[in-house]
């Protein structure tokens, strides 16, 4: 699934499942610019009213801390599926670690076919479709396993550059260029939230610095305090998101690509 820089992204898991450290984390440790982008996608799913009757899958789940925090917030059924066997392995670890209950499968590049067809309620895709080669048949195979009336929730980086500003990034979108690519195959998202102002997100990219440090400590204390700088909130203050997430469905009966006859909701930026 991953073509660019996957030894670079991946080499993390060396360090274990630091996606859950950086949810979880204190002041000191947490990752607040995280943090916001998996609570995105959990407001989203209560606002479509998942419950634990839902079947929701993870699509390049990584180490399971989103795919934990859906389990935890809904109680419901829940996959994830990866290209990475040490992402794979540090999910199941987690999980077990929890007494969690999901299932965590290995795939290989856009190989979906242990999975049935119109299985989930939701298909989940954080942050993952950037770094794939062939984006068009990643949307095409999460659609496929999408049931009727059930949605597909994708968040990717903004393109702010002629080329992707990380080396780990093999492709990058504009917000309508994001949705019209999407659109081609799954029909217009009826939500568009932009989040992640670039101020904040430039401030708290440099911790590795003294200074940048106690910026990343101010915003996390700040954060702690109910001052979220990454809200979409905030982001209508600030301009210049950083992070996409949309909505799509719901899926029609019998359908694979939803055009015609699909529910409008006017789309928010």
């Amino acid at each position: 699934m991953t073509n660019n820089g996957e030894k670079g992204e991946f080499a993390k898991y060396a360090k274990g499942a630091y996606h859950w450290r950086e949810y979880h984390g204190s002041t000191l440790s947490g990752n607040v610019f995280l943090k916001e982008r998996y609570n995105i996608t959990l407001n989203l799913l209560k606002t479509l009213h998942a419950t634990k009757t839902s079947h929701v899958l993870d699509v390049g789940c990584g180490d399971g801390a989103l795919t934990g925090l859906v389990y935890h917030t809904f109680h419901c059924d829940v996959q994830g599926i990866d290209v990475t066997k040490a992402g794979i392995d540090l999910a199941k670890e987690e999980f077990a670690k929890k007494k969690f209950c999901g299932q965590f499968t290995l795939v290989e590049g856009y190989d979906y076919s242990s999975l049935s067809p119109a299985q989930f309620d939701f298909v989940l895709c954080s942050d993952v479709i950037e770094h794939v080669g062939q984006p068009g048949r990643l949307v095409e195979e999460m659609w496929r396993l999408v049931k009727a009336g059930g949605y597909a929730i994708v968040s990717t980086p903004i393109r702010l550059t002629e080329k992707p500003l990380s080396t780990l990034h093999v492709q990058e979108w504009f917000p309508d260029d994001f949705a019209r690519f999407c659109a081609c195959r799954m029909g217009k998202p009826f939500v568009h939230t932009m989040s992640h102002p670039v101020v904040f997100n430039e401030l708290y990219s440099i911790y590795w610095s003294p200074i940048g440090g106690w910026i990343r400590f101010i915003i996390n204390v700040l954060y702690g305090m109910g001052i979220n700088t990454f809200s979409p909130e905030a982001t209508k203050k600030w301009k210049f998101p950083t992070l996409q997430t949309l909505v799509f469905g719901p899926k029609e009966v019998g359908t694979g690509v939803e055009r015609e006859g699909q529910r409008e909701v006017p789309v928010r930026r």
